[in-house]
C-alpha cells in the first residue's frame, strides 16, 4: 500500500518533467521566435532551473555582438536610432521582401523592441528572473 510520502514524491516528479517541458518550449519560443535567424541569437539564449523547490527558470541572453554588447538586449531594447557599420567587411549585406541591399551603416531602427518580453511575459509563474 502506498504511503503519503509515496503518492508526494510521484506528485513532486510529475511536476518535475512538466517543468522540464516548459523549459524546453521556452526555449523553442526564444528560438523560433527571435526576429532574426541569427544562430548566434538562437544559440543564445539561456533558460535555466532557478530552483527545482519552486520551479522558477532564469532566463539569459549569452549572444554578443562583434564589439561584446549582448546581442539580446540590443535586439529587446531597440537600437534606439544608433548606426550600425560593418566590423569585417566594407558594407552590410541584407536582402528582404524589396530585394537584396547594400549599405555602409544603416541607422538603426526599434522595429523589434520588446520581442524578448514578450515571451517572457507568457510565462510568468516559471520565468521569475530574466537576465539581459
Amino acid at each position: 500500500m502506498s504511503t503519503p510520502e509515496d503518492w508526494l514524491d510521484a506528485f513532486h516528479e510529475i511536476a518535475r518533467l512538466r517543468f522540464n517541458a516548459a523549459l524546453l518550449e521556452i526555449m523553442r519560443e526564444f528560438r523560433t521566435e527571435s526576429p532574426y535567424a541569427s544562430g548566434q541569437l538562437a544559440e543564445g539564449v539561456a533558460v535555466t532551473s532557478q530552483s527545482d523547490a519552486d520551479f522558477t527558470a532564469v532566463v539569459e541572453s549569452t549572444a554578443r555582438s562583434p564589439r561584446g554588447r549582448d546581442y539580446g538586449t540590443i535586439l529587446n531594447r531597440g537600437t534606439g536610432g544608433m548606426i550600425i557599420r560593418p566590423t569585417k567587411a566594407k558594407a552590410l549585406h541584407w536582402q528582404d521582401t524589396s530585394g537584396e541591399h547594400f549599405a555602409k551603416f544603416v541607422r538603426g531602427t526599434d522595429i523589434h523592441k520588446g520581442w524578448w518580453d514578450d515571451i517572457v511575459s507568457r510565462w510568468p509563474i516559471i520565468v521569475r528572473d530574466v537576465r539581459i
